[in-house]
């Protein structure tokens, strides 16, 4: 999941086959709460960060799990709104592109690596917008 950490609330140290160990209850914008530990006693997150976190035990004291900063790849215009799937995805398909034909003329070989990546991420071939055929 992913959410914003809205609170961050320190409760203790307990030292264990890790050596010491920080416990904080973290509480996110979408009202789930969760206990997790930390090897130094500031965590590596502050409160307004956006986290993907996993909730890996729920019982009757509350959640416990792990949390990580959200991964996130700026955009040439400063923004931060470029999917890091679609491009690792791009990349391959590139690369991929470029093994079918490597001395091919680059515009086809950015067609082919286009059309894999639809296939990729959306499951369905598309028809080319031109009558040649990148193969």
């Amino acid at each position: 999941m992913q959410s914003t950490i809205t609170n961050i609330e320190a409760k203790g140290q307990w030292t264990g086959q890790f050596g010491t160990m920080y416990s904080f209850k973290v509480t996110f914008q979408n009202d789930e709460t969760l206990e997790v530990n930390a090897k130094t006693e500031t965590p590596p997150y502050q409160v307004g960060d956006v986290v993907d976190y996993e909730v890996t035990k729920a019982g009757k004291f509350g959640k416990q799990g792990k949390i990580k900063k959200a991964e996130t790849i700026s955009s040439p215009s400063g923004g931060n709104d470029i999917d890091r799937q679609l491009l690792i995805v791009r990349q391959s398909c590139l690369k991929a592109a470029v093994e079918c034909n490597p001395s091919g003329d680059p515009a086809n070989i950015i067609l082919r690596a286009e059309i894999f990546t639809q296939w990729v991420m959306t499951g369905v071939y598309g028809q080319e917008t031109n009558n040649e055929q990148p193969f």
